[in-house]
């Protein structure tokens, strides 16, 4: 017997979360798919990784992808009962990728200067780390990447410190988290 059940048709795609960029996906994120004709146990494959798929009704899907999927411009389908859909182009953000550089020493008194990257650019980054082995700082924002800063050290500053940056979405969000930098300052 054959399947005689219409075609599963994808009319639109989107960030399940907010901005809720149309035809965008991001890595270890939900994507929501509307259409028409989605069956009960769907499947959604996206850049030739099957994806994990929740169903929210014949006319929506939700969907998780995977950190293995394939990046940039790729081909959604979702497949019901063996019969694929048409193809929705998407595009996967590639991951966040991000830095911090400091200096290793600083003798005071002396500037000191960092710089937070992240590819792409225009992230908020926020500090955190320690002052001899204890947190002194924890989510001050440090700017928008990318940037540099300096900084000022005199003898009220002297010790061990370490430091690395959350660098967050538009939605709060952490994306990425830089390398450790380790500064003596003496």
């Amino acid at each position: 017997m054959f399947n005689t059940a219409p075609a599963p048709q994808i009319t639109g795609e989107q960030l399940a979360l907010s901005p809720y960029t149309a035809n965008t996906a991001n890595l270890n994120d939900y994507i929501s798919i509307w259409g028409a004709n989605f069956c009960s146990n769907p499947q959604v494959n996206l850049g030739g990784v099957f994806q994990f798929v929740s169903y929210a009704g014949t006319n929506q899907i939700n969907a998780y992808v995977y950190p293995n999927t394939p990046t940039l411009s790729q081909n959604a389908y979702v497949i019901c009962g063996g019969i694929r859909s048409n193809a929705w182009n998407v595009y996967v953000t590639p991951p966040v990728q991000c830095s911090l550089s400091g200096p290793s020493t600083v003798q005071v008194p002396r500037y000191g200067y960092w710089y937070g990257a992240s590819t792409p650019v225009g992230y908020s980054a926020y500090w955190y780390g320690t002052k001899n082995g204890l947190v002194d700082v924890s989510g001050a924002f440090a700017g928008v990447t990318n940037f540099t800063f300096t900084g000022y050290y005199d003898a009220s500053t002297r010790g061990n410190y370490m430091r690395y940056l959350q660098i967050r979405d538009a939605s709060g969000r952490v994306v990425c988290t830089t390398n450790p930098v380790y500064t003596n300052v003496y």
